[in-house]
């Protein structure tokens, strides 16, 4: 009894995080135990996934519901999908700014990869994104998915889409083909639109930057630990 009592209060003395850090979940739909306890030990939290899960449990918050939607699924080396995020509020360099990051996930493995801005993105900064992820992942997918971002298509009429012509020709000079999903079509690109939530909902909230160097290394750290620990 008096262990648990020793637990319970290394639990409570991050009760604030906790609670910020679930309700955040919540709003996107799951609540993760373990992810929250992968990011409280950085904090010094010393007590075990348990009893982190169990006060996580105690505290009663309900994911909000979301629609379901059955995944596709590609085999290795197939397919890939980039999509772009921007983030207000984050602690950068002391002061509380915006910042905008592109995102890569291999749609078989999973395997993520980003990079981080302190301007919104254009095209010569969006080709440097591919460039800079076909090194780190030691190839080129057949096939990469896009929404409909500027950055790759300026316009869409009647299912005939007009490419960005400074990205069209670099995809064709690298050899994969690009896929453009419909307008509020979802499911054809969740695999990449959930890790856009991650990095908002997981990774960045609590944590500081002291510039955007600072930002990219916490997020490789974070890949290998947390959430690239699997084997691709």
């Amino acid at each position: 009894r008096a262990e648990t009592k020793r637990r319970s209060r290394k639990v409570d003395d991050f009760e604030t995080w906790i609670r910020h850090r679930v309700e955040a979940m919540a709003e996107d739909g799951v609540i993760n135990s373990q992810a929250v306890y992968e990011e409280i030990k950085d904090l010094g939290y010393e007590g075990s996934p348990r009893s982190l899960r169990r006060y996580v449990s105690q505290l009663g918050v309900e994911p909000r519901r979301r629609r379901i939607f059955e995944p596709f699924e590609t085999p290795p080396g197939h397919q890939a999908m980039v999509d772009l995020g921007e983030t207000r509020k984050v602690r950068l360099r002391g002061e509380k700014r915006t910042v905008y990051f592109i995102a890569l996930v291999l749609s078989h493995s999973r395997k993520k990869y980003a990079r981080w801005y302190d301007r919104p993105v254009d095209t010569e900064m969006f080709i440097e994104f591919h460039q800079g992820a076909f090194q780190a992942l030691g190839g080129i997918p057949h096939q990469i998915v896009y929404d409909q971002t500027r950055l790759a298509v300026l316009a869409e009429h009647y299912g005939e889409v007009d490419f960005n012509e400074s990205f069209f020709g670099y995809a064709h000079w690298c050899g994969f083909r690009t896929y453009i999903c419909k307008k509020s079509d979802p499911q054809t690109k969740g695999k990449i639109e959930a890790v856009i939530r991650y990095i908002k909902r997981s990774f960045l909230p609590g944590r500081s930057f002291d510039s955007l160097g600072d930002l990219q290394d916490q997020w490789e750290k974070w890949l290998r630990q947390v959430a690239d620990v699997k084997e691709h």
